[in-house]
C-alpha cells in the first residue's frame, strides 16, 4: 500500500439519471478511498439531474458539479460530458463511470492499489451486472464473454501476445 494515496476524481455523466444517480453516488460516498473527488456532469437534462447533483454537493464537499447547457457542433453528448468533467477533475488519476454504477466497499482502494503495484497507467475493471431478468442477464452475460474472447483482452498485458499487436494504436 502506498504511504501517500494519488488524488482520484470519479467523473459521472448523467443525463436524466435523476432515478439512478443518487443512490451510485452514495455507494461513492461510503468508500474508504482517502483523496477522493467526484465530479457530477448534468449533461442537458430535463428530470430533475441537475438539481440533484447541486444539492448532493451541497451536502458533502468531495462532489464538484458542471452543468452542460448546449451541445457544441460536433461533438456527442456523453462524450462531450466527460470531457467537461475532466476539465473540472483535479486528481493525479480519473475514473469514468456511470450514473447507475454502484461501487462495492473498498473497490477505489483496491482499484488504485492494483494499477500502482503492477505500474500501470491504464485500469479497466468489469463490473458485475446485475439484469432484471433472465434473459436480459444471459445476453450480456454472452456478449461479455465473446468480447473477452475475440479481443483477447486477458492476453494484452502480454508483451508477445497477438492481442496486443491486433489492438495496438498507430
Amino acid at each position: 500500500m502506498p504511504g501517500v494515496w494519488p488524488r482520484l476524481s470519479v467523473v459521472i455523466p448523467a443525463c436524466n439519471e435523476a432515478a439512478t444517480l443518487e443512490s451510485a453516488v452514495a455507494t461513492l460516498l461510503q468508500q474508504d478511498y482517502p483523496d477522493l473527488e467526484i465530479v457530477l456532469v448534468d449533461d442537458r437534462s430535463t428530470d430533475g439531474t441537475g438539481e440533484l447533483i447541486d444539492r448532493l454537493a451541497h451536502r458533502d464537499p468531495r462532489i464538484r458539479t458542471v452543468h452542460v447547457e448546449i451541445l457544441p457542433q460536433g461533438w456527442l453528448g456523453k462524450v462531450h460530458a466527460l470531457h467537461r468533467g475532466v476539465e473540472q477533475a483535479s486528481g493525479d488519476w480519473l475514473l469514468f463511470t456511470d450514473a447507475d454504477v454502484h461501487f462495492a466497499a473498498g473497490t477505489l482502494r483496491r482499484a488504485i492499489a492494483v494499477a500502482l503495484h503492477q505500474r500501470v497507467d491504464h485500469l479497466t475493471l468489469i463490473p458485475r451486472a446485475i439484469q432484471k431478468s433472465f434473459w436480459l442477464d444471459v445476453a450480456v452475460n454472452t456478449f461479455g464473454l465473446l468480447f473477452f474472447i475475440t479481443t483477447r483482452a486477458g492476453s494484452v498485458n502480454r508483451p508477445h501476445s497477438k492481442g496486443l499487436r491486433r489492438h495496438r494504436c498507430v
